[in-house]
């Protein structure tokens, strides 16, 4: 799998009502993941472009039973004006890549979570309220430093507004690691 991501600038955090979003900029760069096997064994898009993200404490995604503390989501859409539609596409409307955090149950790799998961839970400003505009939101960062692509993968609907089915699921299998102080802001939100 091949990724593309920057960081993101002039967006605005807002709160849904259900969950918070911060809204892709693809403008700016072009946020997407590429998975040519799609393409030749599905006939689908091999370009997905990011969307939006969004975050649910606790996982919605379990593993052998176990629920992770948060779980975020990287809503994406076909890049390919070919696979515009569902019908076009293999049947698939979307496509989301979902990233598992844990404060004890992870991968142990602080530094990685020094280097990409703090920089990147710290440029979201979470401490604060409401509606706000972050300067710069570091998902490029992270996005580009993941090395392991290993993914469960099912078809499946969006559990936020608009609730689209036939969505690609790509569930990451590293569990990252989260500090329990980005946790409680996350939990706060």
């Amino acid at each position: 799998m091949n990724v593309a991501y920057g960081n993101i600038k002039d967006m605005e955090l807002k709160w849904s009502g259900y969950t918070s979003t911060i809204e892709f900029n693809n403008d700016a760069r072009p946020n997407y993941f590429s998975a040519p096997q799609n393409y030749f064994d599905r006939k689908t898009s091999s370009i997905w472009r990011a969307k939006q993200f969004h975050w649910h404490t606790k996982s919605e995604h379990t593993i052998e039973g176990s629920q992770y503390d948060l779980e975020i989501h990287v809503v994406h859409f076909t890049g390919d004006a070919v696979y515009q539609t569902a019908e076009n596409n293999g049947g698939y409307a979307g496509a989301v890549l979902g990233f598992l955090f844990d404060v004890n149950n992870n991968n142990g790799d602080v530094e990685f979570r020094k280097t990409y998961v703090d920089p990147l839970f710290d440029s979201m400003e979470l401490d604060k309220t409401g509606s706000y505009k972050p300067a710069e939101v570091k998902i490029g960062d992270f996005m580009n430093a993941v090395r392991n692509w290993n993914r469960w993968n099912y078809v499946g609907s969006l559990t936020t507004p608009p609730c689209s089915e036939s969505i690609n699921f790509n569930i990451i299998t590293t569990v990252f690691p989260i500090r329990d102080t980005d946790l409680a802001k996350f939990k706060k939100i």
